[in-house]
């Protein structure tokens, strides 16, 4: 099936899903790692390549504006 290109038009899907990871804190306790974890201080992050509970939150279309007329008028 062919399709004519001046037909076609990007749109966005934008999605959110759940995914996990695991931070590695160097501290003295469960508490301490909590305090390191809520000031962005860790040492090391690992996540896993998929994702979960995808869901579609908004589609959006592009903005087409109209084509803009050059001229070299003037100029040469």
């Amino acid at each position: 099936m062919m399709i004519d290109a001046k037909d076609e038009k990007e749109y966005y899907v934008e999605v959110k899903f759940t995914k996990y990871g695991t931070y590695t804190f160097h501290a003295t306790s469960k508490e301490h790692a909590m305090e390191m974890y809520n000031r962005g201080d860790w040492s090391d992050y690992d996540e896993e390549y998929d994702c979960y509970n995808e869901q579609v939150t908004e589609v959006t279309e592009e903005e087409i504006t109209e084509p803009m007329q050059l001229s070299l008028s003037g100029v040469l």
